[in-house]
């Protein structure tokens, strides 16, 4: 049963302009399944992967500007609540300019440790994620950690008890959702897009894609079990932000572009339906130990994700949806 392939035709166009037959292979159970959700929850919304990728990048950075303008909110200090930690001007500024860079960066294989129990965060080579490009974005990790210490010194450096419970509930809640936002939308990229792109542009720019997304799913996997009142969370998120942001520019500028490039539109939907259902059966917490071989991690993502609905049901894990106001901030930014 694990070793039998389900096998969907399409036509994919080479750089020639001419057409072959592409096959991507999902386990015979995880298609049956996603079949199955499809049709019971009509998950087809007819749109293109580029297109749903880019939705869920506008959803991950728009809880990630609430997460800020919470800290905002419950902090005296005098920064305006508009560009908090990471200047939003800053993200535009950098996801403007990605399409030249990146397509000049150069991509290796992947080859940085993905211990979960590495605290140093790097996106193409680097604690201070520089990406080969001649100017990066800061990390305004000052700024986060004043933030936080600020409410903290209110009431003696008291952690949780020292900032509103209101506040601290709220900004768990979207710290909730951003983590599941990125897992769901990672793991399902990794299943649905990244075969697709290995066939287009190789294996090392692929390998150095999981590469990323490693190192943010290890990140993330600490932080998952870290309270929002912790000195370190805010300035460790920021990091993962910022790498995820140089990632996500990469893939908006140049990889779905390629995609949309050799691929027909009937194809570009059948993936999107497919990212859609598979979305539905992924894991909602960082498992950094979980294979990435697309068919491996289907099938242990499939294992997974009812023991991560679980401990959210008897956890009592609280979920918010963005702002409106943040993903207009961020439909400005990403188009």
């Amino acid at each position: 049963m694990l070793a039998s392939r389900l096998f969907t035709p399409g036509l994919l166009r080479t750089a020639a302009g001419t057409t072959r037959t592409a096959t991507t292979r999902m386990p015979a159970a995880v298609g049956a399944t996603v079949a199955s959700t499809k049709q019971s929850r009509a998950l087809s919304t007819n749109k293109p992967i580029d297109e749903l990728i880019l939705d869920d990048h506008r959803e991950i950075f728009a809880l990630w500007r609430d997460f800020q303008s919470s800290l905002s909110a419950s902090s005296s200090s005098s920064h305006n609540q508009s560009s908090p930690g990471t200047s939003h001007q800053q993200l535009a500024a950098h996801h403007g300019a990605a399409g030249a860079s990146a397509a000049n960066k150069p991509k290796g294989k992947a080859g940085s440790s993905t211990s979960p129990q590495s605290s140093t965060l790097s996106y193409g080579g680097g604690p201070q994620f520089t990406t080969g490009e001649e100017n990066t974005r800061p990390v305004d990790t000052e700024f986060a950690a004043r933030k936080i210490q600020g409410t903290n010194d209110k009431n003696d450096g008291d952690g949780a008890e020292g900032a509103s419970m209101k506040s601290v509930h709220e900004r768990t809640k979207i710290a909730n959702s951003l983590f599941r936002a990125i897992v769901i939308h990672s793991v399902a990229e990794e299943v649905v897009v990244y075969p697709e792109l290995r066939a287009i542009r190789g294996d090392s720019v692929v390998d150095q894609l999981l590469a990323d997304q490693q190192q943010v799913e290890n990140e993330l996997f600490e932080l998952d079990n870290m309270p929002v009142t912790h000195p370190d969370f805010v300035p460790r998120l920021t990091k993962i932000m910022h790498a995820l942001e140089l990632h996500t520019a990469d893939e908006e500028k140049v990889e779905m572009p390629e995609l949309r490039a050799r691929l027909n539109d009937e194809w570009l939907v059948s993936l999107g339906t497919r990212f859609q259902a598979i979305k539905q059966l992924v894991p909602t917490r960082p498992h950094p130990s979980a294979p990435t071989q697309p068919t491996l991690e289907a099938l242990v993502g499939m294992m997974t994700a009812p023991l991560d609905y679980l401990r959210d049901r008897l956890g009592g894990r609280e979920f918010v949806k963005p702002s409106s106001e943040a993903i207009k901030e961020e439909t400005k930014v990403r188009g």
